[in-house]
């Protein structure tokens, strides 16, 4: 069923009862919405927007940055149905094995779960998200000097493996008419969630309170609650429920909002003139699979164990034509130099003849997206002078932060790139993040992923969540989304949220059907 409840309130005052209670309708909180009433489970999901993006609810999001150049805050996430699923662009691989463990050169890493507790959700989530079967060679581990299958570069060191990408799916519009049609699920519209209310002992949330825009107020209550708001607003939401825990819900070692983490993105750096025996360039194109017409986009990254043995950060390599590059080598008396040499590092009866000469005129440059390292200091904060939002939410403050291990990985990933090409005789390569040490290349971004800041753990004195993303102190509270990644690794997120989200409701179906008949009926009201 869904409710627009602008049009359909409910009356002051009232209080729905479900069995789950979500706050959220994006990935993670559609995704819940969809498996537990699959389950035989009741829902109640609160979307804060509605079926189309307006300027009035996106401006719930308004924020500053303190930190690191970064995106506006309410621009960098969508608050209508199926959240930022309305604009993501569809890339999906899953996170690596080693993205879970300790990591010794890491600080903060090692997640309290392994790969093989999300395995079973990522076919899945696959699934879900439209994106066919996972590519055969995905993830396969290779021994040293052994490579994928397939026409992609030979280089030391490396391997070639594969984004799937989504058609995309915008889950509200997916499921729309599913969950409209579903007897177990409520999906309220405009419900502005504006506080979490625990009991008076704080060891269980009793409530939340919601508003609609120039409406009524009404309270929902459930056995068990998710939050699913994404990397920002979930510990926005815990921070600002003052009352009973005065420094916030789970925040009583002050690790809410910390570890803050994006995927920093260095696109179009260091310039490669192929040349050579080089492989044909379009597998590193995005493409559809011909057997299957799912679409995948190959990549290049480092070697799990090569990682480890550099002390590096996770970090992916996507190949970008440089167009007009013979036209820049004209006005630039080094680049003329290298390009020309390029020209004569083959004779050209050592050449393919399947090969057309202008291969050897073309230049590329390397996207960068990489894993940021786990940092206290990376963090989401509510306003310091305490700036309200039109319904009384503190408004967020963002201070995204980077460590030198950052720039050494970005470094030092395009020097083994570097060093391989050339050791393959595949051209030349010129390595430009070498050039100042100390900053950023200039065109750093964020990939609007946000990760971390209510970060699973083993203990509450680590992080905010523990394995199944249940709140410390809080016996029915749990948190879905990317919020709860330790590390980040170089994946997007969306796929390992679907799959953890999966995981949280099969956790949620196991926690009620082990309970008595008669305490399910009591705490649901009946």
């Amino acid at each position: 069923m869904l409710i627009d409840v602008t049009s359909e309130p409910p009356s002051s005052g009232t209080s729905l009862r479900a069995t789950v209670c979500i706050i959220g309708a994006g990935a993670a909180g559609l995704t819940a919405t969809r498996e537990l009433a699959r389950l035989g489970i009741d829902v109640i999901t609160l979307e804060a927007g509605g079926l189309k993006e307006s300027k009035r609810s996106q401006d719930i999001y308004r924020g500053k940055n303190t930190g690191r150049r970064y995106f506006k805050l309410h621009r960098a996430r969508r608050r209508f149905l199926g959240g930022s699923t309305n604009c993501w662009a569809g890339l999906c691989t899953k996170l690596r094995p080693t993205d879970f463990a300790k990591r010794a050169w890491i600080p903060h890493s090692g997640w309290p779960i392994t790969r093989s507790d999300l395995d079973p959700y990522y076919d899945r989530a696959g699934e879900f998200l439209k994106i066919g079967s996972f590519h055969p060679q995905l993830d396969k581990p290779l021994s040293k000097g052994q490579y994928l299958r397939g026409p992609g570069l030979k280089i030391n060191r490396f391997e070639s493996v594969y984004f799937q990408m989504s058609p995309p799916a915008r889950l509200g519009e997916l499921w729309r008419e599913e969950l409209t049609q579903e007897e177990r699920v409520k999906l309220l519209l405009n419900a502005n969630v504006v506080h979490l209310q625990l009991t008076t002992d704080g060891q269980q949330l009793d409530h939340v309170v919601c508003q609609a825009f120039d409406g009524v107020r009404f309270t929902v209550k459930a056995q068990y609650f998710i939050l699913a708001c994404g990397g920002i607003e979930n510990p926005r939401m815990l921070l600002n429920a003052r009352d009973v825990a005065t420094t916030g819900i789970g925040n009583q070692r002050d690790l809410v909002g910390r570890f803050f983490m994006e995927h920093p993105h260095i696109d179009r750096e260091s310039l490669w003139f192929p040349a050579g025996a080089v492989p044909s360039l379009r597998h590193y194109h995005r493409r559809n699979r011909k057997a299957k017409g799912d679409r995948i986009w190959p990549y290049l990254r480092l070697r799990a164990d090569e990682l480890e043995r550099e002390e590096l950060l996770d970090f992916s390599l996507v190949l970008f034509r440089r167009r007009k590059i013979a036209k820049e080598a004209r006005r630039h008396p080094l680049l003329k130099e290298m390009f020309h040499s390029t020209q004569h590092l083959h004779h050209a009866e050592s050449t393919s003849t399947k090969r057309k000469p202008s291969t050897l005129k073309k230049a590329y440059t390397f996207g960068n997206p990489m894993e940021q390292a786990p940092n206290p200091e990376s963090r989401i904060l509510l306003a310091p002078d305490g700036d309200q939002d039109e319904l009384g939410l503190i408004r967020t403050q963002a201070n995204w932060q980077l460590t030198e291990l950052e720039k050494r990985t970005l470094r030092r990933g395009h020097e083994l790139v570097a060093e391989a090409i050339c050791q393959a005789d595949y051209g030349r390569v010129r390595v430009t993040p070498t050039l100042n040490l100390e900053t950023f290349p200039r065109q750093l971004k964020g990939g609007y992923h946000h990760m971390g800041t209510t970060r699973m753990s083993d203990q509450e004195a680590t992080g905010v969540v523990d394995q199944n993303g249940k709140v410390f102190g809080v016996a029915n509270l749990f948190v879905a989304g990317s919020s709860v990644f330790t590390t980040s690794g170089a994946a997007n997120p969306t796929l390992s949220i679907v799959a953890l989200a999966l995981r949280l409701a099969d956790h949620l179906k196991g926690k009620l059907s082990d309970q008595p008949t008669e305490l399910k009926q009591t705490r649901e009201g009946k």
